[in-house]
């Protein structure tokens, strides 16, 4: 990056913070005397190989702090703007974890607990939410080789490819503009009809653990709080860039059940 406009100064600014977090972790880490005990992700990396580069690490810590943080927020937060917008479905919600956990309130989520079969209306409303608002609208890839699309399309080494998951999860669907989370009982995508993870040789390597997670945190959250909105959503309901993120922010009332 150059210093000819003041956003590449203030880039470098940011860009120099995240690497010193990221340098203040691993050097806590590496400096733990029981780290073979850990079990955390950067241990694991640590212990498989000791003469790992400080980069390498760093670009490990950047992965999971930058794609793991953002993108299982934002799928949270659409899945609460449509559960406002839609008190029927927040309700039918509550009453499947209500009965699932019969009010107890100290849950210990294992992946089996939040799975389709055993709470499919939460499985839909997270995939809906993925769907309509998939945390990456908009990926590219950069061609390796000389290829032909399965359209027939020419593409040559170095071109730019660009998917947008927004348009597929709208486009592909019926009634694509409406959530509809019982469809997840009997829809079955394939990756590349539904590339919110990327598909093939590259697909996210965190997707079991983001939907686990935005799964436990909202169930959590719905079995405890009654959520409304505070005001209206504007007509264009997200935020475009790197991640998808609602427009203006997402102004909740809370009521405790």
């Amino acid at each position: 990056f150059g210093f000819l406009y003041s956003q590449e100064r203030e880039l470098r600014g940011h860009l120099g913070t995240l690497n010193k977090f990221c340098e203040d972790v691993i050097r806590e880490r590496r400096d733990d005397p029981d780290i073979e005990n850990k079990g955390d992700i950067l241990s694991l990396f640590i212990q498989a190989d000791k003469d790992i580069s400080e980069d390498r690490l760093r670009d490990v810590v950047m992965s999971f702090f930058i794609a793991g943080r953002d993108t299982t927020a934002c799928t949270i937060s659409f899945a609460l703007l449509i559960l406002t917008q839609n008190p029927v479905m927040q309700e039918r919600l509550f009453q499947e974890l209500h009965s699932k956990f019969d009010g107890r309130d100290d849950n210990s989520y294992t992946t089996k607990v939040v799975d389709k079969d055993n709470l499919p209306y939460l499985h839909g409303v997270v995939f809906e939410s993925l769907r309509m608002f998939p945390p990456v609208p908009v990926d590219v890839k950069t061609c390796a080789q000389d290829d032909v699309l399965p359209n027939g399309q020419q593409i040559y080494a170095g071109d730019r490819v660009t998917f947008e998951p927004y348009v597929m999860g709208r486009q592909n669907w019926d009634d694509g503009d409406i959530p509809k989370p019982e469809r997840w009982l009997t829809a079955k995508p394939t990756q590349y009809e539904f590339p919110v993870f990327q598909a093939g040789p590259r697909i996210c390597l965190g997707q079991d653990f983001a939907v686990f997670e935005a799964k436990c945190v909202l169930s959590t959250l719905v079995q405890r709080y009654q959520f409304s909105l505070s005001g209206q959503v504007p007509e264009i309901p997200y935020s475009p860039g790197i991640t998808m993120t609602v427009n203006g922010g997402l102004n909740l009332i809370v009521k405790k059940r």
